[in-house]
């Protein structure tokens, strides 16, 4: 199913649902985005006008990796809006999990405190933002148990106030022991006046109802059970009273009766909690603002930014029980208080419990730290001390490739350097080169730092950042930027995010997740984004799953799946009755040609490597770009040679690298695109280089880098392509730049 959002983006909805509730569907919808389809009769005119404010009006871009925030509302073929688009979150457990005791989960103490500091970023920024929560269920907060990062779900639920008229969109509901006790003792006055309203007097009651006061009740009783094994604050009963004797109530019912545990006179129910002695007295009184002098003076409870700055001071007390990992506490204690509470519960907790090995954050765009932003929180959006606790990574868990080190775009060339600078050089009419202006450039334009990989369309300029951040700019007629419009970008813009593979066709562009999921977008007149249709699309479409290569070509596109198996679709030339003469537009897989490698596509010819280092060639070969000494059309793979590890085709010529990192040209040689001092069409390769351990060749021009980290380039040099200060052509390789980086 199609639907479109607010500004024209079209949106493809996949058919079978991830997820299920009460309120409507759950749906993937977009590269990092999923969509909630509400069910007929819930998506009203008062929840579609919360969800505009919301949209308009976010939190720090930051905090939409760690909530399911509404970033665009989405509309049928009827225009009628039937639900909206939020991220897809990273989350393998509910928070409600955590509070278990004895935990199935073997996250430690220390751990525990990072998610109740992670819970604090969001929420300060969020509280900032002007936005309340209302309902603090912990089914409504995921968690990633390797990182510790939450996310916060339901965000239609939230309660409310738009800035500009003043008019409050109210939080309806709340879980039971979350509710503050002046909401409760309000929303209860209210019930006694009115017997004949609705029994949701959360929607009823006059305002204000729901605010950051009652957030943070509800904040600190997140905290309480992260650090006390699960436990409910308000499981209070008298001191020298027995648990048969007196019960706190559950839920709402204990928090009426003023129920906190640690209140003069009072002792908890469970034996299980740890004593209230054994943290420091910084973490005390904030428990004692909240649920003791925060009852008759809401205001006077702690808000995020303090609780999270407690929890830091906190954290560097800590020492680890000798007697089991999973346990840590301050430095003061002569015993361990978690050892304690479990030998007065009785519970069989092994000190032998594997803690969960650490691993780098799996979160597509990694939180920003206080360090890295001006901000007047002295909170950072989110911690990741999981990571500070692991074995440092230098590179994510689904490395960026480096097939694209350099690229040779139609009329720009772009490469990136030892240190991680991107360059780019060469015609700039579309804003290609993406330094804000339209003026060519003949040498090397510094424009990204941190960037790993780079490629370069027709006029169009695509890259990737040490943060799997991908980035585009230049022409965008076609919508092959996949920013969501057609309008031409002369810096770059981001895109997409957990990127580890882009191709950049003639006016389309292919895109790799971390996930294994190729992305498509931009020009389809050939069907060559492969979504089943031929209709252009200005933001990214999945199109298939487990995917290790790609390579988008002029009208045409490739990839190979985990197995090897080469797909193709578009403007195909092979012999298959599977393929239209105007175009395919879903993946074909190709049978005559297995275990591939590597693909590479030129205007109307492609070559492949397979395991074996066997290179093969397919399609137009009238100027010997098969290379295989005839100049005969091929319509089916043919074998050229072997010992190739990299191959690069270009509109009539190619390039290809062999094991000893020799590189071989051949094909159209107009303009000295193959390097050979002539410009004569070779039919079979050609040797032109050694040491060569990077290569790419675009319509009439080649670069390549040598095992010493030198950039050259040759052949067309028409407005300055070739990066060497002038427009006048190369025969044999010249000299660009140095210091490259390597693949």
């Amino acid at each position: 199913m199609t639907v479109t959002g607010r500004a024209g983006t079209t949106y493809h909805i996949v058919a079978t649902p991830i997820g299920s509730g009460g309120e409507g569907d759950i749906f993937r919808a977009h590269i990092t985005r999923i969509a909630k389809i509400y069910k007929p009769g819930v998506l009203t005119r008062e929840l579609e006008k919360k969800l505009k404010i919301m949209i308009e009006h976010p939190p720090n871009e930051s905090v939409l990796s760690q909530a399911a925030w509404p970033l665009d509302l989405i509309y049928d073929d009827n225009s009628q809006c039937i639900g909206f688009t939020m991220p897809e979150l990273s989350i393998n457990a509910e928070l409600g999990e955590v509070y278990k005791y004895p935990s199935a989960l073997p996250i430690s103490a220390h751990q525990k405190i990072n998610i109740a500091q992670n819970i604090c970023a969001v929420i300060s920024e969020v509280h900032k933002a002007g936005y309340i929560f209302g309902d603090f269920n912990p089914r409504n907060i995921g968690l990633d148990i390797n990182t510790g990062l939450v996310s916060f779900l339901d965000t239609d639920t939230y309660h409310v106030v738009d800035q500009s008229s003043g008019e409050t969109h109210r939080c309806n509901v709340c879980a039971p022991g979350y509710a503050a006790p002046e909401l409760l003792e309000k929303c209860s006055d209210f019930a006694a006046a009115n017997p004949m309203a609705s029994e949701n007097a959360y929607a009823q009651t006059p305002l204000p109802t729901f605010t950051q006061e009652t957030d943070n009740f509800a904040l600190a009783i997140h905290i309480f059970k992260l650090l006390m094994n699960g436990y409910t604050p308000f499981g209070g009963i008298i001191e020298n009273a027995s648990v048969s004797q007196s019960s706190p109530g559950v839920g709402d019912a204990a928090v009426r009766r003023d129920s906190y545990c640690f209140k003069p006179g009072y002792k908890h129910q469970s034996v299980a909690i740890p004593a209230i002695d054994a943290f420091p007295k910084t973490i005390v009184n904030l428990f004692t603002r909240a649920f003791i002098d925060g009852k008759s003076n809401p205001t006077q409870r702690p808000n995020a930014a303090e609780w999270y700055l407690a929890l830091e001071m906190y954290e560097k007390s800590l020492v680890t029980c000798p007697d089991n990992p999973l346990h840590q506490y301050e430095s003061l204690n002569d015993v361990c208080p978690y050892c304690e509470a479990d030998r007065r519960f009785g519970a069989i907790v092994s000190g032998n419990t594997p803690v969960i090995e650490l691993k780098q954050s799996a979160y597509t765009t990694p939180p920003v730290t206080a360090s890295k932003r001006k901000t007047s929180n002295p909170i950072a959006t989110a911690t990741q001390s999981y990571s500070k606790r692991a074995k440092k990574q230098n590179t994510p868990t689904a490395a960026v490739s480096k097939s694209h080190i350099i690229s040779a775009g139609t009329s720009h060339s772009a490469a990136i350097t030892a240190d991680s600078s991107l360059f780019v050089w060469g015609s700039n009419e579309y804003g290609q080169i993406g330094d804000g202006t339209t003026k060519r450039r003949l040498f090397p334009e510094h424009i990204l730092d941190d960037a790993l990989a780079v490629t370069a369309g027709e006029f169009h300029t695509m890259a990737i950042t040490a943060d799997r951040k991908l980035w585009a700019w230049g022409n965008n007629d076609c919508g092959q930027l996949g920013d969501g419009t057609f309008e031409h970008r002369y810096n770059p813009v981001k895109v997409l995010t957990g990127v580890i593979a882009v191709s950049a066709g003639n006016t389309h562009t292919l895109a790799i997740t971390d996930n294994g999921r190729l992305w498509a977008w931009g020009n389809n007149e050939n069907g060559q984004l492969g979504n089943g249709s031929f209709e252009n699309c200005f933001a990214p479409v999945m199109i298939m799953e487990s995917v290790k290569y790609i390579h988008a070509g002029y009208n045409e596109s490739a990839a190979i799946k985990d197995d090897g198996t080469l797909f193709l679709w578009g403007y195909t030339l092979l012999d298959d009755p599977r393929f239209e003469d105007t175009g395919t537009n879903l993946p074909v897989p190709i049978q005559n040609i297995k275990d591939v490698m590597a693909v590479s596509l030129g205007r109307y010819h492609a070559m492949a490597i397979t395991s074996d280092n066997s290179l093969w060639a397919w399609g137009y070969n009238e100027n010997g770009q098969l290379g295989d000494d005839t100049g005969e059309d091929n319509c089916t793979p043919i074998r050229i040679m072997g010992n190739i590890v990299i191959v690069s085709a270009g509109d009539e010529h190619t390039t290809a690298i062999t094991k000893n990192n020799h590189l071989l040209a051949w094909g159209l040689n107009e303009y000295g695109q193959l390097g050979n001092s002539t410009k004569t069409t070779q039919y079979a390769p050609v040797k032109v280089m050694e040491n060569v351990v990077a290569t790419s060749a675009s319509q009439n021009h080649t670069m390549a880098i040598t095992a010493d980290g030198r950039l050259w380039a040759w052949g067309n040099n028409k407005k300055g392509k070739l990066g060497d200060g002038s427009t006048r052509k190369n025969l044999i390789p010249y000299l660009i730049m140095e210091n490259m980086m390597l693949p």
